[in-house]
């Protein structure tokens, strides 16, 4: 078994943390325990730390807290599983990943071909088929070539292993730009935009897709996060003329029509702390891709047919729990237990000219709470999840979110649920957000005296990690 020395490390390391959820280092597979290659590798020693043996762990015997974020390892059963029921031993932990080769062993026939099948090993070692055919046993590994005369590089061969797999594995060792095509062996196979409410020409989210579902697909994967899309054959079709600050769809201020169309958007976040802001490409602060997505829904809209939403509760838009940031560009606030993050939403509805408005804020949405639980040695460990409705914030309790009407410095609200009456300057409010996990939405409802009504929801957009 050969280790890194104290000399070896000290060559090797940097210095230099990586941030693994960067897409710059999107390359190296994300977090660990994100990536299906990760794997932990106990290493058993005696109390004068000779070597016995080592082993991969069962993903039955750690918990990771994702929260936290921890790794806790069942020493006790990982220790019995290897066979050691009594005794004193020193057990040490690699946390690992694959990036090439595997510490695993592979049989192949004798052309080389990965052999999977019944298998029998006789007296003399030999390894042979039901039908006498030998196998070799090899490690699904590449091994040292050559050692350059400086001793700074090395020289990796393969194995003679003819599988498609590990020579891919091998190529793209040494290669800093990779190629995607869909599967060359599946011309059905095909690259396609993901329709938002039935539309295509909305969309900027793409996926593989295959008319043949039984055939093999390709994918997307998180090394790819950073890369370049090309999309050829690709022409314009129509010239559209610009969107001037009047319609709809692009606009920061209240604008003027016939008929009301409530909607809103983020004016302010200065007494906020931000950990991931509303991204420009999906309308930032105007929340462009919701308002796409939910623009003549209500509460009690059915939600199963939407794109986006990891989580929901009742199968409606009010009960969606939460949803995915990356499409929606929805912001992230850091939560701060001394403080809550206050946020500034501001009307930016379609109103009729002359004709008084009332608006009617509402904050509905989810706190998810960790399960704690102690083991036997007292200590505490996250066993799953609850969701819990929002709370208002009170003076006297520890509530999740609480409304200031007309934004910074107003006054707070003792209820989840706002009225501005007859308005002809638009309506803005505050939203504290006092609580860690939470996802909350907001419906704005728009009513004038004319007797028309227009109701926008957004639901679990406000987030706080």
């Amino acid at each position: 078994m050969a280790r890194l020395n104290t000399k070896d490390r000290e060559l090797l390391r940097t210095g230099k943390d990586i941030d693994l959820t960067s897409k710059s280092y999107a390359y190296l597979g994300g977090k660990f325990l994100t990536n299906p290659n990760d794997y932990i590798e106990a290493l058993i020693y005696d109390t004068d730390e000779n070597f016995l043996e080592s082993a991969v762990v069962d993903s039955t015997d750690y918990t990771f807290d994702e929260d936290n974020p921890t790794i806790r390892l069942k020493t006790g059963t990982i220790l019995r599983k290897m066979g050691y029921d009594r005794g004193r031993y020193i057990i040490k932990y690699n946390f690992l990943r694959k990036i090439a080769g595997s510490y695993e062993t592979i049989l192949v026939d004798e052309s080389n071909n990965p052999y999977v099948g019944d298998y029998e090993v006789q007296p003399s070692g030999k390894i042979v088929t039901p039908t006498d055919e030998e196998l070799s046993l090899k490690e699904y590994k590449y091994f040292i070539h050559e050692i350059s005369p400086t001793r700074k590089e090395v020289r990796l061969a393969t194995q003679n292993i003819k599988d498609v797999q590990y020579l891919r594995d091998f190529y793209d060792l040494q290669k800093t730009i990779k190629k995607v095509v869909p599967e060359p062996e599946n011309p059905n196979n095909t690259v396609e935009f993901v329709p938002i409410g039935g539309l295509y020409n909305k969309s900027a989210k793409i996926k593989f897709s295959n008319s043949d579902n039984t055939a093999t697909h390709s994918e997307f994967i998180k090394r790819m996060e950073g890369g370049i899309l090309s999309l050829n054959n690709a022409f314009v079709t129509e010239v559209l003329t610009s969107l001037t600050s009047e319609t709809p769809g692009n606009i920061d201020r209240e604008v003027f029509g016939t008929e009301l169309a409530a909607r809103f958007a983020i004016s302010e976040e200065s007494q906020a702390e931000i950990s991931k802001a509303a991204t420009t490409a999906t309308g930032g602060g105007r929340l462009d891709r919701l308002y796409e997505v939910y623009n003549g829904l209500v509460m009690s809209s059915p939600a199963g047919g939407l794109v986006g939403i990891s989580r929901i509760g009742d199968g409606t838009v009010g009960g969606i729990q939460e949803i995915d940031e990356g499409y929606y560009g929805s912001p992230k606030y850091v939560w701060n237990e001394n403080a809550p993050q206050t946020i500034e939403l501001t009307s930016i509805s379609t109103i009729v000219t002359g004709s008084p408005n009332t608006y009617t804020w509402e904050l509905f949405g989810w706190d998810r709470d960790a399960k704690i639980k102690r083991n036997i040695f007292k200590q505490r460990y996250t066993d799953g999840y609850s969701w819990e409705k929002i709370r208002q914030k009170t003076t006297t309790n520890d509530g999740d979110v609480r409304i200031l009407a007309g934004g910074y410095g107003g006054s707070p609200q003792t209820s989840l649920i706002y009225t501005d009456p007859d308005r002809t300057d638009g309506s803005t409010i505050a939203v504290e957000l006092h609580s860690k996990h939470l996802h909350v939405g907001v419906r704005l409802t728009v009513s004038n005296d004319l007797n028309q009504e227009s109701t926008i929801v957004y639901p679990a957009f406000l987030k706080t990690g």
